[in-house]
């Protein structure tokens, strides 16, 4: 019978599969059959290499050839490989359990259990130690609770649990979540060791390397730090039995497909315990729940069965993660208003020429030319908000100019002036108001007009934001928070619909624009709505849409929809009604890869503007 060696190596990330002389032909099937998995791999006559995770879906998927050929059999090249398959497929066991339903899931003591190691200042909810005990049962685990739920507690009173196991825990997230991450251990603990605290990683290699060689436990750091310092990220992995902590998980959803997702599967098989967090980790479809899943369980092909459409992400997800609902948190209910303003004069007619140059475009390209169609979603969305937004170009008719500037004269658009009226009506009673905005000229303008309320910006989301832009983002937000004389905050929620909690001081927010990212729309709602309101809150969020002339039909219609397929979507996967009643509120309503367009979207849009809106598919 022939042999095929299998060396496996967490610290080179690979899987080597060694094929005696007279087994060359097999390694010819071998590469083959990865090839079709559409795993990249290297291959000379006698080996075949590949990174570690998809080395051990392959060796999974290879044993079914094995069974049927019968004539090859799998050795280990060494006992560190050996411990590898051991490890993994007792975790397989354990996740295969979960995913059935069978997982003996136990809570006894574990509350007195945090008191004794220092976990003794915050009481956790019975939902949240329902959590906490899954979590920690399950060797890996995802958060998907909304926002405000308390993952974040969940996660540290999950790592006090287990510190015995871990010599660090890292937490990789968006700067705007830092200061929660920072302000949770005095929140939960009384008398914390100055290194159990948390330590942002910020600077170069060098300072980086000396803070994780540090007696410090536990540290933050950002995805794009955490992607350009990835040698000393997987130097500590591979030295320190590490937690690893993906907090915001959405960010890694596209995979190998961008440089996030690519850092994320490099290194997750190098942890000694893997941990996702995110209230919306599918916005999208299924795919968006692949990549996270190969990150929590490298090696098992969850991804492979989702992609390929084996099995839907809830027959996948099932079992593997926890999710406490706003109805378990007995929040208040919000209020949700939508107000249509119709368009200024030349505003309108601008819009019209614009609709007729995208379906054009669309006719002329179809779905093809991705940057031809955002472009021109965004001149539409530019157009119904602040017509200001948009240049003139040299592609322009001379009509179009001669709108464009009849259009800038008319000043504010109605949208942005009954935001303006909603904020001063608001702050006249008391209440403070958020407003959310995609474009960073129209935040700006809002900021100018409102400098009487004393109104704070934040804006940016850029991967290379200095930490001057931060310090000046978390004063905007904390002058937002404590000042009495601060009423309005404006943000877009690029930078600002995660990480941060504003519950405590802001109870309306108002949605000046929107786009097709129904994780930015349902992270931004939760800013304001989220665990810690008095039971008699009143929480109105407020939309505001454009109304186009008869005939004319209006993108923020087509958003309004889309938003709302994609929300239902996500609530028939976590199971949540909640999120159904968001999505109705959109359907009773209804009249970059920043933008989140698809093509189902493209296609929505393109209907809508030619008046061949099915409204059918709106029912619930």
């Amino acid at each position: 019978m022939l042999k095929v060696a299998v060396d496996l190596s967490k610290s080179q990330d690979s899987a080597r599969f060694i094929f005696s002389e007279d087994a060359l032909e097999l390694a010819t099937q071998f590469a083959q059959n990865a090839t079709n998995l559409n795993i990249n791999f290297r291959f000379s006559p006698n080996e075949l290499s590949m990174s570690l995770s998809d080395g051990l879906f392959f060796l999974r998927d290879i044993s079914s050839l094995r069974r049927i050929q019968g004539n090859f059999d799998f050795v280990h090249a060494n006992e560190v490989s050996a411990g590898i398959l051991r490890e993994h497929k007792r975790q397989r066991t354990l996740a295969r359990n979960a995913n059935l339903g069978q997982l003996q899931v136990t809570s006894e003591n574990q509350s007195e259990e945090l008191r004794l190691k220092g976990f003794d200042k915050r009481i956790l909810t019975l939902e949240q130690l329902r959590d906490l005990s899954v979590l920690f049962t399950l060797e890996n685990g995802a958060n998907f609770s909304v926002p405000g739920a308390g993952k974040t507690t969940v996660t540290l009173a999950l790592n006090v649990l287990l510190e015995d196991e871990f010599d660090k825990m890292l937490v990789v997230c968006p700067k705007s979540a830092f200061q929660e991450w920072e302000k949770i251990i005095d929140l939960c603990m009384s008398s914390p060791k100055r290194e159990e605290k948390f330590v942002r990683l910020i600077g170069d290699s060098a300072t980086i390397r000396m803070l994780l060689d540090s007696n410090y436990k536990r540290f933050i750091i950002n995805y794009e730090m955490a992607r350009i310092h990835e040698a000393e990220i997987r130097r500590i992995l591979i030295s320190s039995r590490t937690h690893l902590v993906m907090d915001e998980s959405h960010r890694i959803k596209a995979g190998h497909r961008n440089l996030t997702g690519s850092f994320a599967l490099r290194v997750s098989s190098l942890a000694k315990r893997r941990d996702i967090l995110s209230g919306t980790p599918r916005t999208q479809g299924d795919s968006d729940l692949a990549a996270q899943a190969d990150f929590l369980w490298p090696g098992f092909g969850l991804g492979f069965e989702i992609r390929s459409n084996q099995k839907s992400a809830t027959e996948v997800m099932r079992g593997l993660f926890v999710r406490t609902t706003k109805a378990e948190l007995g929040l208040p209910p919000v209020t949700r208003h939508f107000l249509d303003e119709r368009m200024n004069k030349y505003q309108a007619m601008l819009y019209a020429t614009l609709v007729d140059q995208v379906l054009a475009q669309y006719l002329s390209t179809g779905n093809r030319n991705t940057r031809t169609r955002t472009s021109g979603y965004v001149r539409l969305l530019q157009a119904s908000v602040y017509p200001t937004l948009i240049p003139i170009e040299p592609w322009m008719s001379q009509e179009q100019r001669n709108l464009l500037t009849l259009a800038w004269d008319e000043g504010l658009s109605p949208k942005m002036l009954k935001t303006i009226e909603i904020c001063r009506a608001n702050a006249a009673i008391g209440r403070k108001t958020l407003v959310w905005t995609i474009f960073t000229e129209t935040l700006l303008e809002l900021k100018r007009q409102m400098i009487d309320l004393n109104a704070e910006t934040i804006f940016g989301g850029s991967p290379n934001e200095s930490n001057d832009e931060l310090s000046s983002r978390e004063s905007a937000l904390k002058n937002f928070l404590e000042s009495k004389s601060c009423w309005v905050l404006i943000a877009n929620p690029a930078a600002a619909s995660e990480g941060l909690s504003l519950h405590t001081s802001c109870h309306d927010a108002v949605y000046l624009d929107r786009n097709y990212n129904a994780g930015h729309f349902l992270q931004s709602i939760d800013r304001i709505h989220r665990l810690g309101l008095p039971a008699n809150t009143e929480t109105n969020i407020t939309v505001i849409r454009s109304v186009t002339p008869d005939r004319i039909r209006c993108i923020d219609s087509a958003v309004s929809r889309r938003l709302f397929n994609k929300v239902r979507d996500l609530q028939i996967v976590l199971n949540d009604r909640d999120l159904q009643e968001i999505a109705m509120a959109e359907d009773d309503a209804c009249v970059s890869d920043d933008w989140e367009m698809t093509r189902e979207d493209v296609i929505d849009l393109i209907s809508e503007l030619q008046g061949k809106t099915n409204f059918a598919s709106l029912e619930a």
